[in-house]
């Protein structure tokens, strides 16, 4: 499994999980924000990361209202 060097959220209660990226981290990923240097890590990292990935959906579904919105 990859583990992902950068930012990362808070500890987690699963125990034996490699660090996530952090919600911050994500959420500039969604937003297409992360110069590449910082966006490839973290996509290796969601290649690997089902807790990530259900976070980045998560995201995804709020900005896509957001913009239903204006």
């Amino acid at each position: 499994m990859l583990c992902y060097l950068g930012p990362v959220a808070p500890k987690t209660p699963d125990a034996g999980m490699a660090a996530h990226i952090d919600d911050e981290t994500l959420e500039r990923y969604a937003m297409k924000q992360l110069p590449e240097t910082e966006a490839a890590p973290v996509e290796e990292h969601l290649l690997v990361c089902h807790h990530c990935q259900d976070r980045l959906a998560e995201i995804d579904r709020l900005l896509a209202a957001l913009r239903m919105s204006w």
